[in-house]
């Protein structure tokens, strides 16, 4: 009984550890995610100006 109980609160305490560890690693996931998000919004951002500035030239002097 008692070491059977013992097993048992030892198992589960490494379980919890594991279940932190993969959600500290979820959420480290998820905050590369969300960085990348922002760096591919900043990218098209710049995109979309760099093709604004080249039809503006395109077009040349008429065109401004």
């Amino acid at each position: 009984g008692t070491r059977e109980a013992g097993n048992s609160e030892q198992a589960l305490q490494d379980i919890l550890r594991q279940v932190r560890s993969v959600k500290d690693e979820i959420d480290s996931i998820a905050a590369t995610a969300e960085q990348q998000t922002s760096s591919t919004r900043e990218i098209m951002c710049n995109i979309e100006e760099v093709n604004r500035v080249m039809e503006e030239t395109a077009s040349g002097p008429e065109g401004r």
